[in-house]
């Protein structure tokens, strides 16, 4: 992301389980209606909870850590994420200090 120009927007995808259908023109407008600020990373949501309830920290994670959400998708997903090269970089470096053997999906949730 530090050789991207600051303004261009980035999508993640960790391609296991994505498939996207629209072009570029598509993620475009619908990434900008979002109204997702500069400095801001969208992430995709999803209706199942990581780390999996089932764990021992699992379910109390699941149920007190997540805020209600108005619609079903209230868990975030760290497998797709679009922002601004600037703000995609600043992620991924705050990221860094905090993942080693840590999953993704935790640190960022």
């Amino acid at each position: 992301a530090a050789s991207v120009p600051p303004g261009d927007v980035l999508l993640f995808g960790d391609a296991y389980d994505v498939l996207w259908l629209g072009g570029e023109r598509a993620l475009m407008e619908r990434f900008n209606s979002l109204s997702v600020p500069p400095s801001g990373v969208l992430f995709q949501a999803e209706l199942g909870c990581w780390p999996d309830s089932e764990l021992p920290f699992g379910r109390d994670f699941c149920t007190l850590e997540y805020p209600p959400s108005p619609t079903p998708y209230r868990f975030v997903n760290s497998g797709v994420w679009a922002g601004t090269a600037a703000a995609a970089h600043a992620l991924l470096t705050d990221l860094l200090a905090f993942t080693p053997g840590i999953d993704d999906q935790q640190v960022v949730a």
